[in-house]
């Protein structure tokens, strides 16, 4: 305005109803990095740098995009007795580790049209390699090059160092999750 206050400016555009809200996608191959659900019925897998949920069936062959952005997103991981997962992701410059949930609670991944993706860390380092223990109580990852490090799978909440190393340490749970 002229005397120098700011006034709002209402905005008005229309959508082009010629654009699909949802687009089908093939994927025939490279699908890679796949997570079976704790109930044993969806199936997480990476394709084209997005994550992609399916129903575990031999007729159903129908996915649904869970990510969809400029940046891949790698290791996913389920928690939260499935009704989460944590992946990883460049999405805001590094390696850091994000979680998605349908919008609508109890609703399987595989049925779920929209997803509610997070930002769970925020470091300057890398985080890579992702493993929750058999029991679902503590995650695994990697922090920088090679900082193995152990804590809550919810926070992030680190409560121990395991190793230092100039690379990435290959480790797996034990079955009864007290060793890595």
């Amino acid at each position: 305005t002229a005397n120098g206050n700011a006034k709002p400016l209402h905005v008005f555009g229309g959508q082009d109803s010629s654009i699909p809200s949802e687009i089908n996608v093939t994927v025939t191959s490279g699908a890679s990095e796949l997570a079976l659900s704790p109930d044993g019925d969806t199936i997480v897998f990476v394709a084209r740098g997005d994550l992609y949920a399916m129903r575990k069936h031999d007729k159903i062959k129908r996915a649904t995009r869970i990510t969809s952005h400029a940046a891949s997103d790698s290791n996913p991981v389920w928690i939260e007795d499935g009704k989460g997962l944590l992946f990883v992701s460049e999405r805001d410059g590094n390696s850091e580790i994000y979680r998605a949930r349908p919008t609508e609670e109890d609703t399987p991944f595989y049925k779920a049209r929209h997803f509610k993706v997070e930002r769970v860390s925020e470091t300057i380092e890398d985080e890579s390699s992702l493993a929750l223990s058999p029991d679902g109580k503590t995650l695994a990852w990697v922090q920088g090059n090679g900082h193995l490090v152990v804590g809550n799978p919810e926070t992030l909440e680190v409560s121990h160092s395991i190793c230092q190393a100039f690379e990435a340490p290959n480790y797996d749970w034990s079955p009864d999750s007290s060793w890595l």
